[in-house]
């Protein structure tokens, strides 16, 4: 590709229009809407919901920070290089395209509850773009506490152990 003096430095800054990188007048105008909320969150540790315009849950996530984590989402939602993206960042694209309004609720007893309350979330509203916690294949997550250490610990289990060694809730 050449360019010629007059043209060197001029290129155009938007998507065309049938590129999916494409953001309509409207798309920015939600967008700025969107941004507006995310700079209202908490900084705590919560559960927030990605709903569309009808008010179909889109998505429903935990963050130790809201307001941090859901302004990752507008980043993606922004991003012009389409095809370099992941897939899991194409999702994240996709579903804020349809994104018009944020939910949270703040979770107090931190990040286990966060957890806690996002798998019931998602179990009883079954987001479209919740993959991983809906497979319908008993993959929910667990808090899992230890009975047999001297120092009892406190995870996650994707699979929690028949063994007696852990007590399980969720």
């Amino acid at each position: 590709i050449s360019f010629d003096e007059e043209t060197a430095g001029e290129h155009e800054t938007t998507a065309p229009l049938d590129s999916p990188d494409a953001m309509t007048p409207e798309d920015r105008r939600r967008i700025a809407a969107l941004r507006l909320a995310v700079t209202r969150l908490p900084q705590d540790a919560g559960v927030y919901t990605w709903r569309a315009e009808d008010g179909t849950v889109l998505y429903v996530g935990k963050a130790n920070n809201l307001r941090s984590r859901c302004a990752s989402y507008l980043r993606a939602a922004v991003r012009k290089d389409h095809y370099s993206l992941s897939p899991y960042e194409r999702k994240t694209k996709a579903m804020m395209s349809h994104a018009v309004s944020l939910d949270h609720h703040v979770c107090p007893e931190g990040p286990a509850q966060a957890l806690l309350t996002e798998w019931r979330m998602v179990e009883q509203l079954q987001p479209m773009y919740n993959v991983r916690l809906k497979d319908n294949k008993g993959a929910y997550p667990y808090i899992a506490v230890s009975t047999s250490d001297d120092l009892p610990q406190v995870f996650v289990s994707y699979r929690p152990s028949s063994s007696g060694r852990q007590a399980v809730f969720g």
